[in-house]
């Protein structure tokens, strides 16, 4: 009997101990550690912006009196270019140069003067912060049909500068303070400038309806300004201002040039060697606007300067000839510098020029 229990005990011991060895699991095998992820490849750097870009588009200023030309121009960049040129129409140089310094215009057709008072602070621009407005080109100023010097009614035995002593003599121009100035330092180079009977300012209109109408002895203009003038008293007196004084007058401002009118030339009766102060200008561009845009607006435009006057016989005061000159009252853009140099205009004269304006602003 007890040797029975004994065997249905341990039969019983056995099963217990195989259902336990058979339920258990067995321990998993320890799961290898992943090496790391390798770190990403660096991304390549982002490419530079290319100075040899294009603006999105050029914003272009001029007055209404260049409206046709500067359309023109407009369209021909456009053509070539392949982007946007915009016109707007702007007041004067007081409100165009300090929006080029802001870099929110990029070219403007300005004359010489502005340029010159801009650049070295005078004037109007005394106060305010340089402005960084550079030369594209300037003009051939001889070829404008335009010239500044006193006019006068004839019978009143005017015959030179002095004998406008005690007579009534508008020499201010209402809507320009260049003409102004000019008028100025030519009866202060003669000495006659507190001896002259002083009407106030007028503008161009003005002035000649005032000399048809005999309520001045004679004023100062372009010579262009005289022509209806002309047409009312054919044998109006053009007075000289010699050469040799216009020398002089240079000195004080060096926006002018001094001139002996040749034959022939214009629409005025004076006679040959006649001397006179002509205004230079030019096209103008922003420190703002990139050098490969200067230089691809002046490298196109020579490229295709018969098309140029194909479209506007004035522009013939573009050649590249002269639009490179050490008379200039600014810098000129670096756009403008790589283009002349290129082309084979850039001369020792105009470099020692354009460090000279930088050496004395």
């Amino acid at each position: 009997m007890i040797r029975k229990l004994l065997t249905l005990v341990l039969a019983v011991a056995v099963i217990v101990s195989m259902v336990i060895v058979g339920c258990a699991k067995p321990a998993p095998a320890p799961t290898p550690t992943p090496a790391p992820a390798p770190a990403p490849a660096p991304a390549p750097p982002a490419p530079a912006l290319s100075e040899e870009k294009l603006p999105e588009y050029i914003l272009y200023a001029s007055r209404g009196k260049e409206y046709a030309e500067a359309m023109g121009l407009c369209a021909f960049w456009e053509k070539y270019l392949g982007i946007p040129v915009i016109y707007t129409e702007t007041g004067g140089s007081e409100v165009v140069l300090p929006q080029m310094s802001r870099g929110e215009l990029d070219i403007a057709n300005i004359a010489f003067r502005d340029i010159n008072i801009s650049w070295h602070g005078l004037a109007e621009y005394k106060e305010q912060p340089p402005i960084d407005v550079y030369y594209m080109w300037a003009y051939n100023y001889k070829l404008l049909d335009q010239y500044f010097t006193f006019v006068a009614r004839p019978g009143l035995g005017i015959k030179t500068i002095q004998d406008l002593v005690g007579k009534k003599v508008c020499y201010e121009e209402a809507m320009s303070a260049t003409s102004t100035e000019m008028a100025q330092a030519v009866l202060e180079q003669f000495g006659i400038l507190d001896k002259i009977v002083r009407i106030p300012p007028m503008t161009r209109e003005e002035k000649q309806d005032a000399m048809i109408m005999g309520r001045v002895d004679a004023f100062y203009c372009n010579c262009r300004d005289a022509i209806p003038v002309l047409q009312s008293i054919p044998d109006l007196v053009f007075i000289e201002t010699p050469v040799e004084d216009g020398k002089k007058i240079k000195e004080k401002i060096p926006y002018v040039q001094p001139w002996g009118v040749p034959a022939g030339y214009g629409r005025t009766p004076v006679p040959e060697g006649f001397g006179a102060l002509l205004l230079p200008g030019g096209y103008v561009a922003s420190g703002k606007t990139s050098e490969y845009t200067i230089y691809m607006l002046l490298k196109t435009m020579y490229e295709h300067f018969d098309e140029i006057i194909a479209m506007s016989p004035m522009a013939n005061r573009f050649t590249v000839d002269v639009a490179c000159n050490d008379t200039v009252t600014a810098p000129y853009h670096p756009g403008a510098v790589r283009y002349f140099k290129e082309a084979g205009y850039w001369s020792k004269e105009v470099e020692e020029h354009q460090k000279m304006l930088f050496d004395t602003r």
